[in-house]
């Protein structure tokens, strides 16, 4: 007999096989801006917490305002937490922040006050990765840029798992996030931020939910997409490769057995696949990504408190014939006038991508150049195609190139100032040209009152404070010419 609709489910495994225990249904929860409790006039509320690699998470909470007691309480970077559960409404399942207080009116509410923003998760996108690394295993470097780059982030060692694999990266100041995603994609792996600031990096398929599952009749609302979908499959691959000689590289491959119902065939061209041998492996690994039938979807059930993103769990649907395990993409929980749902979005649990894939995202982030590794914000630069702003002794700007002038064995040239908004940290020079070696470059952050040297991609801390930058060359060899000079500066 199936229980009845309302009740919750309790996972509780045997050999592949789950029995749903029964619990009631009693959503409870509570929702703090700034640490004062809205849920008294929570029209709906929504949020949402995905797998790294489809981005971070965000929340709509909606307020009743018809009394003006919201109106200009946001501007945007308050704090967000909210409490979601079964019993009391206590446990913290999102903690984010705003970014757009909206005020809006609605038919049925009148005027409401809308917050919009990102999970805390959301402030990586702001930090920039400048780093490289060489034949590291992925959870070494996730831990290392956390350390270096995520202030305030930390995790627990056992939420961090190790990988079979090493790989060389380099991010040339690439938004935090996006490296966190690069690291998942390279290792087959699923990770997200949670409510404490702690990261978490493991297999895909590895974390088993046994405390939520997925019963019709029972929590089931509705499902959609789920199931053998042949829209996105491709059974036959053609690669063509190098097309500029009478000698072209091409390879075609397809899936004889899918080929008894039906025939799509996808072409890729790669002007960058030299050989058979490679076209032969991106021809292989690509119909194997894409001669599946795809299983992925969505599912909305009664409140699923405790999933995590990367978590798996069970899908008994009967009437669609489902029943197996599946891993959670991204999960949407709504709250609405005290109903709560939440909305899943799946895919069959054990998939993974071509280890080929795998190999060639980490070839292209190794063979990428970082340019500036000491995360500078700004450039001073100075290409010389005139001496405007420029004080020269014995030294003059001609044809794009700063040269001792002729019977001359030395001199130097001074810039005029550049002023920063605030008091300059930290400078690091650049510079393109022929006999560097015999110059003397020097900056100063005072308007020329104090000089300090400085040696070519080196970062350099100022002894002297300010924020009015100038730059002096002084050239020790007649044959000194230079193309151009930039002060990177913080």
């Amino acid at each position: 007999m199936q229980p009845a609709l309302g009740a919750y489910d309790m996972v509780v495994r045997s050999h592949e096989m789950f029995i749903p225990i029964p619990k009631p249904y009693t959503p409870a929860y509570d929702i703090k801006v700034n640490g004062t409790s809205v849920k008294n006039d929570v029209i709906k509320a929504s949020f949402s917490k995905p797998v790294a690699e489809e981005g971070v998470g965000f929340f709509v909470i909606e307020l009743e305002n018809n009394n003006g007691t919201y109106t200009d309480s946001y501007s945007g970077g308050e704090a967000v937490l909210i409490y979601f559960d079964n019993s009391a409404g206590n446990t913290l399942r999102f903690s984010g922040f705003v970014e757009m207080p909206k005020r809006v009116y609605d038919d049925k509410y009148g005027s409401v006050m809308r917050l919009e923003g990102l999970h805390d998760s959301g402030k990586l996108l702001e930090i920039g990765v400048a780093a490289s690394f060489t034949d590291t295993e992925p959870s070494a470097i996730l831990k290392s840029i956390i350390a270096s780059h995520a202030t305030g982030f930390t995790y627990a060692e056992a939420d961090i798992v190790a990988s079979s694999i090493t790989v060389s990266i380099v991010w040339n100041d690439k938004p935090f996030w996006e490296c966190f995603g690069d690291l998942c994609k390279i290792a087959n792996y699923d990770g997200y931020v949670d409510d404490s600031l702690g990261f978490h990096f493991f297999p895909k398929s590895s974390i088993e939910n046994q405390d939520e599952a997925i019963v019709f009749k029972d929590n089931h609302l509705d499902t959609r997409g789920l199931g053998d979908s042949t829209v996105q499959v491709k059974n036959s691959v053609i690669v063509y490769g190098k097309q500029d000689s009478e000698t072209p590289v091409i390879y075609r491959t397809s899936d004889a057995s899918s080929q008894v119902n039906y025939t799509k065939e996808t072409v890729l061209r790669d002007s960058n696949v030299k050989t058979y041998a490679e076209a032969k492996a991106l021809g292989d690994a690509e119909l194997e990504r894409q001669k599946t039938v795809s299983l992925r979807g969505k599912s909305n059930a009664l409140a699923l408190y405790t999933i995590c993103p990367g978590d798996v769990i069970w899908l008994n649907i009967q009437p669609l014939g489902i029943y197996n395990k599946y891993r959670i993409i991204n999960c949407t929980h709504d709250i609405d006038n005290g109903y709560c749902t939440s909305e899943v979005e799946i895919e069959k649990a054990g998939g993974s991508i071509p280890s080929y894939f795998q190999q060639q995202f980490a070839k292209n982030l190794a063979g990428e150049n970082i340019n500036n590794p000491n995360s500078m914000n700004y450039s001073y630069n100075f290409d010389f195609d005139d001496d405007t702003g420029l004080t020269l002794s014995n030294m003059e700007v001609s044809e794009g190139y700063l040269r001792v002038t002729s019977g001359n064995n030395s001199g130097s040239a001074i810039s005029e100032a550049r002023t920063a908004d605030s008091d300059i940290t930290s400078v690091e020079l650049r510079a393109i040209g022929e006999g560097l070696a015999d110059c003397l470059f020097s900056f100063s952050v005072d308007g020329g009152t104090s000089w300090e040297s400085i040696l070519l991609r080196s970062a350099t801390t100022p002894v002297s404070s300010g924020k009015k930058l100038c730059l002096k060359v002084e050239a020790n060899v007649s044959t000194v010419s230079i193309d151009s000079v930039a002060l990177l500066y913080k």
